[in-house]
């Protein structure tokens, strides 16, 4: 997890980047400061266990047979040639 100074280092230099291309007024510079840091430290967090335990839509074993390949996407079987050097 990043500490709080190396966040406050990106910040200043995505905020600088910013700045150097783009007007802004003086009195929204704080506010643009305080959204980029708040954004930065909300995604310095480490992800919550519900987002880690993904389980895959489709086993994987068994859209592999010996009669033939299924398409992941739409589930229909290819069937294996045995001339084709792809199988």
């Amino acid at each position: 997890m990043e500490t709080p100074l190396d966040i406050m280092k990106i910040t200043a230099q995505i905020v600088c980047a910013h700045v150097s291309t783009a007007l802004v007024g003086t009195e929204e510079l704080p506010a643009l400061v305080g959204k980029v840091f708040d954004v930065l430290c909300e995604r310095a967090k480490p992800m919550g266990d519900e987002k880690r335990g993904a389980t895959p839509a489709y086993d994987v074993s068994r859209c592999v047979t010996d009669d033939a390949i299924y398409s992941l996407i739409d589930g229909r079987p290819y069937k294996k040639s045995y001339n084709s050097p792809h199988f």
